[in-house]
C-alpha cells in the first residue's frame, strides 16, 4: 500500500527550523545571495566559517558476542575529541585549523587573526551565533579584522541553510561511519589519508 502511494521508509531528520524567525531568515537569505552575486564579480571573497567536533570513539560500539552473554565491554577512556575550524570559500577553496579538544574563544581568535593576515582582498565571513562567535572577547577583535579586510556577517539563529560549510560538514560525518576507527581519525588529515577532501576542494590546512 505504501509503495503503491509512492512512499518510502527512511530516516526522518530532526530540525530546529520551527524555532527560527521566518522574517529574519528570508531577509538574510536575500543578503547572503547578494553577497554571492558580489563575490561572483571578483571584487570580494565570500567565506563561510564554522567548527566541527569529531569523537574518536563510537557512540554505541557493536561487536559479535556469545548469545545469552553480555560480558564484552570496552574500557571507558577519554575520547580525545578533535575540532576542525573551517573557512569555506564560495569557489570551494577550504582552509582549516585542526586541534585537540574544544575550540575556545581565545583559540578561535588566534585562528581568525591568522586567517585575516593572509587575505588578498576584502572578505566577508559568514558565521552562526555560537557562543564563541558572539563572546565579548571575540567581538573585541572585529575592528582589528576589518582593518585587515575581514568583515563578519552573522546569520540568524537556527538557519544553518545560510551557511554553506554546514553542507560540507555532512560529508566527513557520513564517511566516518563507513571506515575503521583508526582510519577515520586520519581522515581529517589530507596529507596522511587518501580519504580527505583533496579530490573535491582546494585544501589549505593548519595545525594548532
Amino acid at each position: 500500500m505504501f509503495k503503491a502511494n509512492k512512499l518510502s521508509y527512511k530516516r526522518i531528520r530532526k530540525s530546529c527550523r520551527h524555532l527560527r524567525d521566518p522574517i529574519a531568515y528570508e531577509f538574510f537569505k536575500g543578503e547572503v545571495q547578494a553577497l554571492r552575486t558580489w563575490a561572483a564579480t571578483g571584487e570580494i571573497d565570500l567565506c563561510y566559517g564554522d567548527e566541527m567536533g569529531v569523537s574518536r570513539q563510537a557512540v554505541v560500539p557493536y561487536g559479535w558476542q556469545p548469545v545469552g552473554k553480555s560480558e564484552a565491554y570496552i574500557p571507558a577512556t577519554p575520547s580525545g575529541n578533535l575540532t576542525t575550524l573551517g573557512f569555506f570559500y564560495e569557489d570551494n577553496r577550504l582552509e582549516s585549523y585542526l586541534q585537540q579538544g574544544a575550540m575556545s574563544s581565545a583559540m578561535l581568535i588566534a585562528c581568525v587573526t591568522d586567517f585575516a593576515s593572509r587575505l588578498t582582498k576584502k572578505t566577508m565571513l559568514i558565521l552562526d551565533n555560537a557562543s564563541t562567535h558572539r563572546s565579548l572577547l571575540f567581538q573585541s577583535h572585529l575592528a582589528e579584522w576589518r582593518v585587515q579586510g575581514l568583515y563578519i556577517q552573522y546569520i540568524p539563529a537556527y538557519c544553518p541553510e545560510l551557511n554553506r560549510i554546514e553542507c560540507l560538514w555532512k560529508q566527513p560525518g557520513g564517511r566516518c561511519h563507513q571506515v575503521p576507527l583508526a582510519e577515520s581519525v586520519g581522515f581529517f588529515d589530507p596529507n596522511e589519508s587518501a580519504n580527505g577532501f583533496r579530490g573535491y576542494f582546494g585544501w589549505s590546512r593548519h595545525k594548532i
